[in-house]
């Protein structure tokens, strides 16, 4: 029997549709288990209900709150998503381009030739992880086309050493 403690919260909310409301109503009446756990989830309803019907709020809390919210959806204010804007994008790249162009030109004058070979090589390998980890299934891609090439090869070998031993026999 499959328990339907997974949907009681939603039940309780009076959430669930139709169809799940009579399936998990019917399930309540044979198993016992998931009834306990129905019964405690309504008690802790309740509770949850009742303590925050006790609250009372002074009005000067909720004139103060609403008037924050109304604050917020004023056009004057700054929008959250401006700093993802297109441009604070295009300046962020491009000062991150010219901070690593600097620091690349300090350190190829402080260290010489011997770091650039190693920062290149560096680089060169990022740059094969990145597009490994960038291009969804590009590995898969490549295996595929490995062994696809190698079967072929092996295939053509095949059918050239059978055509030359044909050959030899004749």
């Amino acid at each position: 029997m499959q328990h339907v403690d997974h949907l009681l919260s939603a039940y309780i909310d009076n959430e669930l549709e139709e169809q799940e409301r009579v399936v998990v109503e019917k399930h309540l009446q044979d198993c016992t288990d998931c009834l306990e756990l129905y019964e405690d989830f309504s008690r802790m309803s309740a509770s949850f209900t009742h303590a925050f019907e006790t609250i009372s709020l002074p009005e000067q809390a909720i004139e103060q709150l609403m008037t924050r919210i109304n604050q917020l959806d004023t056009p004057d204010s700054p929008d959250p998503i401006s700093v993802l804007s297109y441009a604070a994008l295009r300046w962020g790249t491009i000062s991150s381009i010219l901070l690593l162009l600097a620091v690349n030109v300090s350190l190829m004058i402080t260290f010489g030739p011997f770091f650039s070979f190693i920062q290149i090589f560096y680089r060169l390998a990022h740059g094969v992880v990145t597009i490994f980890s960038a291009i969804p299934y590009l590995g898969v891609v490549v295996t595929v086309t490995c062994f696809l090439l190698i079967g072929m090869s092996l295939w053509l070998l095949h059918q050239l050493l059978r055509l030359k031993k044909v050959e030899i026999t004749q």
